[in-house]
């Protein structure tokens, strides 16, 4: 009696003639030896419907006493001058000894469904992100299984997509499991890193090692160990870059995360009060020599200057009690620096708003304009407009927007550093103007669902806006825009606990 047919991996033809199949390929043995066409045994997992109906339907009885004729099958395993092969055609009896030769007993063998699942987690993984920004994205279901030899990369991947997914789904155990992936990813990218110091061939500055970092940074932005976890592992792979040289990342996934990791170089520099090494014009032009730049890399070439007047910043309040004359310098040296910045910020977007964002204007237009200072001496904050009649064309659209506004923000809060009076005032308007414009970005893309692209992009601009606002009351909007944002996709610990904290209003 065959197995039924939803268990048996035997082929159609001894399925329907209810014989056990041997399940050799090409052809099965029981089929030739009858003589049938064989379509060969099933390949692959085989998935049972275990559902209640199923269960409980009856099984059919099948009388123990049988009628059939035993017919005999001669032994092909005797000698080749038997009658039984004589009269058989050469083809026959060729097929029916490879059949005979790969004849086997069926395993219980069960294929891994590690590489099942590790496949949804990437899945998973891919629809957070935006292939503009992060253009390594759509090679990175490759990644594993090219980085067989680089353990580091092989376990980040592993450690990021199941940390998200475990986050998403709510499941505590593959938190654990995810965490273990991690732990075993750090050891193996230690390992790795003293063999390169001892191995003259053996160089970390591959494209391997810089996605080990990223994904690493990834898993810290999902499951925050400590604050500053995520900055740590960028930090690295800028390092990996910087001794690459710019001319290593021009083309290939070296381009491709050198592209990406620029991005989160213009935000660590912003938490760590310093310029960024790529800011350097070497770094803005030859990585670009080969393959030129999108839009959206000629923005991150200016928001990559912006870092660069904080030093200036800094001192010019060290000094403000101290030393007068010198702080009187350098607030004119901050000012005059940030205004060349907010000047090359508005020549761009004048010559790229048309293609990213053509409704920009007008939905600008319908924030009111009524903003007045309280009893309090503070800026009201706008609502956020609605996107229904001057929409964004697509969730990478509103994030390019808003990585605009946010350099809007941080130039005009230099500038109303070192104004007074009326344009003190005149410069923190505009914030809050840029700031309404971002988080009608992020109810934008909240509108299309928790896998939109931008799940962990957008966390940048809605916590500048709870940083940097001058108005109190938008400062609690963007609070809770940001903790929605976190909640639904499985960032919590990326608003709430990685640096810096969206109560930390220091870095304004």
């Amino acid at each position: 009696m065959g197995r039924h047919v939803g268990r048996s991996r035997g082929c159609q033809t001894c399925v329907k003639r209810r014989v056990k199949c041997g399940e050799e390929t090409p052809a099965c043995f029981q089929c030739v030896s009858a003589g049938f066409d064989c379509p060969g045994p099933v390949q692959g997992a085989i998935f049972i419907d275990m559902s209640e109906g199923i269960r409980e339907k009856s099984m059919r009885t099948v009388s123990k006493s049988s009628n059939k004729k035993i017919l005999k099958v001669p032994n092909w395993n005797s000698c080749p001058n038997s009658v039984a092969f004589k009269t058989l055609s050469s083809d026959t009896v060729k097929c029916m000894r490879i059949a005979s030769q790969a004849f086997k007993l069926p395993t219980t063998r069960q294929p891994s469904r590690q590489d099942i699942f590790q496949d949804l987690y990437v899945a998973n993984f891919i629809s957070a992100q935006n292939a503009t920004v992060h253009p390594w994205i759509l090679e990175l279901p490759n990644l594993t299984s090219l980085s067989s030899s680089y353990l580091s990369e092989v376990y980040g991947i592993r450690a990021a997509t199941l940390a998200l997914y475990a986050r998403i789904s709510h499941n505590l155990d593959l938190e654990v499991e995810a965490a273990k992936w991690y732990s075993k990813g750090l050891v193996a990218q230690q390992q790795e890193l003293h063999l390169a110091m001892s191995t003259e061939s053996y160089s970390p500055c591959c494209h391997k090692a810089v996605g080990a970092a990223v994904m690493f940074s990834y898993f810290e932005s999902v499951i925050t160990t400590v604050p500053m976890g995520w900055m740590q592992h960028y930090a690295a792979a800028i390092k990996m870059f910087e001794i690459a040289g710019p001319e290593n990342c021009q083309t290939g996934l070296m381009h491709k995360f050198f592209r990406s990791v620029r991005v989160a170089a213009f935000t660590t520099a912003l938490i760590a009060d310093e310029p960024s090494v790529l800011a350097a014009d070497e770094w803005c032009t030859v990585p670009f020599d080969r393959i030129p730049k999108t839009p959206f890399d000629k923005l991150v070439d200016i928001l990559l200057q912006l870092p660069s007047c904080l030093p200036c910043r800094n001192e010019m309040r060290k000094n403000s009690y101290s030393n007068p004359t010198k702080a009187c310098l350098l607030r004119l040296q901050l000012g005059s620096t940030a205004k060349r910045l907010l000047d090359r910020l508005d020549d761009f977007w004048t010559e790229y708003k048309e293609e990213v964002d053509p409704a920009y204007d007008q939905r600008l237009g319908e924030i009111s304009p009524a903003s007045t200072f309280t009893n309090e001496d503070r800026l009201e904050g706008h609502q956020v407009p609605s996107t229904q009649q001057s929409p964004f064309k697509s969730a990478s659209d509103a994030y390019f927007t808003s990585m605009y506004d946010s350099g809007k923000i941080i130039t005009l809060g230099f500038l109303a550093t070192v104004a007074v009076g009326v344009h003190w005032y005149n410069y923190n308007r505009e914030i809050v103007m840029h700031g309404t414009s971002i988080l009608a970005s992020a109810a934008y893309c909240e509108s299309l669902g928790v896998f939109n692209g931008v799940s962990f992009s957008m966390v940048f601009p809605i916590k500048l806006v709870c940083l940097l606002s001058p108005s109190e009351e938008q400062r609690i909007l963007a609070r809770s825009v940001l903790l929605k944002w976190g909640e639904e996709r499985g960032l919590a610990d990326s608003c709430q606990v990685a640096a810096p904290s969206y109560l930390d209003r220091s870095h304004g």
